[in-house]
C-alpha cells in the first residue's frame, strides 16, 4: 500500500522541482530593463509578463506586456547577438520594400514608424533598433507610439563588451 504513495510523492516532489526550475530561469538584462521601465516612467502601470524564446540564429525574441488597470500595452524585443547581426536583420529587404519610406528619426539608432492602416480604430505601428536589440511596438496614435517607444529607447542600455584583452 505505501508503493503507490511513495510513486505519488516522488511525482510530486519532481513535478515541484521542475516548475521551480522553470521560475528561477534567468532572463536577459536588457529584457529586464524594459520590463522595468515603464513602472519607472509612470508606477501606475505593472508589469504583467515577459515570454522570451532563443531562436535560431541566436537571437531571444520576447514578447513583454504592462498593464495599468485599464490599458494593456505590450513590446515584441529582439535581442540580436551582436550589433552587427541586428543591423542586418533591420535593414530593408526586397526591392519591393517600401519601409524606408516611414523612416523616422529620434527614436534608438535607427526606426520605422508607420501609420494605421484600418482608417477607424487603426494602430500605429513602430519598429526601432538600439544598439542590438530591436523592438516592435504599436499604440492608438503616432504621439502616444512615439512617445513609448522613446522611453523604451531610452531605457536600453547596451551590454558592456569585454575586450579581448579581457577589459571592459
Amino acid at each position: 500500500m505505501t508503493k503507490p504513495l511513495n510513486i505519488s510523492i516522488c511525482l510530486v516532489v519532481i513535478a515541484l522541482g521542475t516548475v521551480t526550475a522553470a521560475g528561477t530561469q534567468k532572463t536577459d538584462p536588457i529584457l529586464d530593463q524594459i520590463a522595468r521601465s515603464v513602472p519607472r516612467e509612470d508606477p501606475a502601470w505593472k508589469h504583467t509578463s515577459t515570454e522570451a524564446y532563443k531562436r535560431d540564429d541566436a537571437s531571444t525574441q520576447a514578447s513583454i506586456k504592462w498593464n495599468n488597470g485599464d490599458i494593456q500595452r505590450g513590446a515584441t524585443v529582439i535581442v540580436h547577438p551582436t550589433v552587427k547581426s541586428a543591423r542586418r536583420a533591420f535593414r530593408p529587404g526586397g526591392k519591393e520594400d517600401l519601409q524606408e519610406a516611414f523612416r523616422i528619426d529620434g527614436i534608438g539608432d535607427e526606426a520605422f514608424l508607420w501609420p494605421p492602416k484600418a482608417p477607424v480604430d487603426g494602430a500605429y505601428n513602430i519598429r526601432f533598433r538600439k544598439a542590438q536589440v530591436e523592438v516592435w511596438m504599436s499604440g492608438p496614435s503616432e504621439s502616444d507610439v512615439r512617445r513609448y517607444a522613446l522611453a523604451r529607447a531610452q531605457a536600453i542600455t547596451a551590454p558592456k563588451r569585454i575586450s579581448r584583452t579581457g577589459q571592459l
